[in-house]
């Protein structure tokens, strides 16, 4: 016990007590930049595929448009965070968004397939600079008690931009034609680049203030990387397995419910949306038990679930079960990303911030590559008892990990001050 510390833990300091105005305000700024950003995401993403198509692209082709946006993610995570050493995170958020901007309303106009992937591998390069740049300033400003709960309002802000922007999308297509979606996806990221410029403040000396001081942070030493990713291990492999979970389920669960298990088309969209409401739902609880009860435990249980749900989807014979398996996964999946990123905060230095964020990614760009031809593989040859049960089998590996991997004692944020 700390020489200073007090012999009875004082009363946790409600979400607003516990937030100074300079960190009030950039976590408002980057949730409504993000908002932003997700509409941008969700207006080009939701028609690019049919405007690929009437632009004259080749199926194949189009097939394959998804991969390099991960593969342009997962190469550029690394320089990001070389980066983010010389720049403030402020800095890299404005210039990735205006990359992104700029980079998005060209997209339509590249006058081969070729240089339609190298546009997707510089979208997905600007895209994961957004991801590491503002998840590092709402990790320097959230503190670790509510580390979890301000991470999943964050991902709710950037979920509601995505259903908002494909309505968009097609609403731009349908009264200017193919190419203005991409222009309003532009719009909408270089508008996010206006609310981080109006809206965020200043870094102190290329520091970050405290949540709940008004003092600058003073630097320490990086931790080495080798080391950073044994530590993050555990939150490393659940990114990567939410990645590739939603990438390639996701892809192929409407062929296993209709040609497998013989249910109506209509009832796809029905189990998408009890996936859907467990998202909505069951998110912002478990982030509230994750600050509550230790993250690491939580996300142990969380992947122990997401096999279950599986395991659900798998043997159930009727729809109403395959709709409780779909909102269980939902939950579970949608939790991931806030309780992982509440582990960044708890369990990593300041100065080791970018890094952690950019390992993360990194690993999510990872799973997100890897899904859809391996579970692509695995349906063809083995059908849906292949491609339930391995993803099964790897939420079972996620939640072991937990148990045999750096499970730490301290994991109660609550009890903490920070």
């Amino acid at each position: 016990m700390a020489l200073d510390a007090p012999l009875l833990s004082p009363q946790p300091l409600h979400l607003d007590q516990a937030l100074n105005s300079v960190a009030r305000r950039a976590i408002a700024a980057v949730s409504l930049a993000v908002f932003f950003f997700g509409i941008a995401l969700g207006s080009s993403g939701g028609v690019l595929a049919l405007a690929l198509q009437e632009l004259g692209y080749a199926a194949a082709g189009i097939g394959s448009i998804g991969t390099w946006l991960a593969a342009g993610g997962l190469l550029a995570a690394i320089p990001w965070t070389l980066a983010s050493r010389s720049a403030s995170s402020r800095r890299l958020l404005l210039t990735t968004l205006c990359g992104y901007g700029v980079t998005i309303a060209l997209l339509p106009l590249f006058p081969s397939y070729l240089a339609l992937v190298a546009g997707r591998l510089i979208e997905g390069a600007w895209t994961v600079g957004v991801w590491i740049a503002s998840e590092t300033i709402l990790l320097a400003r959230a503190p670790k008690r509510y580390a979890a709960r301000l991470s999943s309002l964050y991902g709710s802000a950037l979920a509601l931009g995505y259903v908002f922007g494909p309505s968009l999308g097609f609403s731009l297509w349908f009264f200017w034609g193919v190419k203005a979606p991409f222009l309003g996806a532009s719009l909408f990221g270089l508008g996010a680049a206006a609310i981080i410029a109006i809206g965020l403040p200043r870094e102190q000396n290329g520091s970050e203030e405290d949540a709940t001081s008004s003092a600058p942070i003073p630097p320490s030493v990086p931790t080495a990387l080798t080391a950073l990713v044994k530590q993050l291990f555990m939150p490393e492999l659940a990114m990567f397995a939410s990645g590739y979970l939603k990438a390639g389920l996701l892809l192929f669960l409407p062929l296993y419910l209709v040609q497998e298990r013989a249910f109506a088309m209509a009832a796809v969209p029905v189990v998408l949306t009890w996936y859907a409401a467990g998202i909505l739902v069951l998110g912002n609880a478990m982030a509230f038990c994750g600050d509550r009860f230790g993250h690491r435990r939580l996300l142990c249980l969380l992947a122990l679930a997401g096999a279950l749900a599986l395991a659900i989807c798998l043997m159930a014979r009727t729809l109403a079960a395959v709709c409780a398996g779909g909102f269980l996964l939902g939950g579970t999946a949608a939790s991931v990303f806030p309780i992982c990123l509440a582990i960044l905060r708890a369990e990593t230095q300041q100065v080791d911030f970018p890094r952690a964020t950019a390992l993360s990614n990194a690993f999510y760009a990872a799973g997100t590559l890897a899904g859809p031809p391996l579970t692509g593989w695995l349906y063809i040859h083995f059908g849906g008892s292949g491609l339930l049960g391995h993803l099964a089998g790897l939420w079972v590996i996620v939640g072991l990990s937990g148990a045999v991997w750096n499970m730490k004692a301290n994991d109660k944020p609550t009890k903490n001050n920070g």
